[in-house]
């Protein structure tokens, strides 16, 4: 489903954005960079290649490393953390919420017994 990309592809580019507009460390701030990249990269590869249902469960992974990430990595304000878990949560909300039939407007086939 093209609203899945679109979303995905906005958080994405929120969290890239954030790196720079938001206050960061130099780490916090190279693992926003890399993990809106990759969940970028992985969106779209998910999108082009339907044939693959599980590709787009990594997004799910790169949100669970985001906030493990926010958690453990030094961050210099509250907001810039409460950011990064929101884009998480909606990172692995597309992911989970819309299996990978409905993400591409199919449904999966029904076995006659």
């Amino acid at each position: 489903m093209l609203a899945a990309l679109v979303l995905n592809l906005a958080l994405s580019l929120w969290l890239l954005v954030s790196a720079w507009v938001m206050p960061h460390g130099t780490v916090t701030s190279w693992n926003a960079l890399v993990v809106a990249l990759l969940a970028a990269a992985v969106s779209l590869l998910a999108w082009a290649a339907p044939g693959r249902p599980g590709l787009h469960y990594g997004t799910s992974v790169l949100a669970v490393w985001l906030v493990a990430g926010t958690m453990l990595l030094p961050h210099v304000a509250l907001t810039t953390m409460a950011s990064e878990v929101l884009v998480a949560v909606g990172l692995a909300a597309v992911a989970l919420l819309l299996p990978p039939h409905r993400r591409h407007g199919r449904r999966p086939a029904l076995h006659a017994h």
